[in-house]
């Protein structure tokens, strides 16, 4: 639910955003760039990993599932939800000023939020599996470093570089089939 809550409020944040701007052709795209970027944290979060995760929650038992739950669903969370807002601060920068060079705040919030949205789903189904998704691991190190190569970029085409990357990641990944959790019984062999 939190999830929904941070994605839903980013719309809202760049909506407000672009309410109050100018609305030429830059904005209007920086606007739809910065939509397929919150789209595309959604598509990382509930389209494969969410159901994969949730799937490996319901085979647990005991202990076991108390301690996935805490780790998958709290823990893991927070730097999400985090990511989120990151980003969503970054894209609201973008949507206000996107043919002016984004600040380094700006770039950090857009990097850092994506990285830790992918890491978190990274982190948690290799706590399911012990298997790294690989495609979001790269895309994360890729918008990471896009904060210091984009320092000249204008917003929108850093944002829009950003967002490619991930939609690039998580379209490989769909190619992929992630193995089927493993659930231990206490006491088996």
């Amino acid at each position: 639910m939190f999830i929904i809550i941070a994605l839903g409020e980013s719309v809202v944040g760049i909506g407000l955003t672009f309410a109050g701007v100018e609305h030429d052709p830059a904005n209007v795209v920086a606007l739809i760039v910065a939509f397929a970027g919150i789209a595309a944290l959604w598509w990382a979060y509930f389209d494969h990993a969410a159901p994969y995760v949730e799937a490996h929650f319901k085979r647990l038992q005991g202990q076991e599932r108390g301690r996935f739950a805490r780790d998958a669903y709290s823990l893991l969370h927070y730097p999400l939800v985090v990511g989120i807002v990151f980003f969503a601060v970054g894209v609201e920068e973008v949507v206000a000023h996107p043919r002016d060079p984004l600040s380094e705040a700006g770039r950090v919030a857009i990097g850092l939020g994506t990285a830790l949205v992918l890491m978190s789903i990274v982190a948690g189904v290799y706590r399911a599996v012990q298997r790294v998704a690989a495609e979001r691991s790269i895309a994360s190190g890729a918008v990471l470093a896009l904060v210091w190569i984009g320092s000249s970029w204008n917003a929108l085409m850093f944002v829009s570089v950003s967002v490619a990357a991930t939609v690039v990641a998580l379209s490989l990944e769909r190619g992929h089939t992630w193995p089927e959790p493993t659930v231990t019984t206490p006491g088996a062999p």
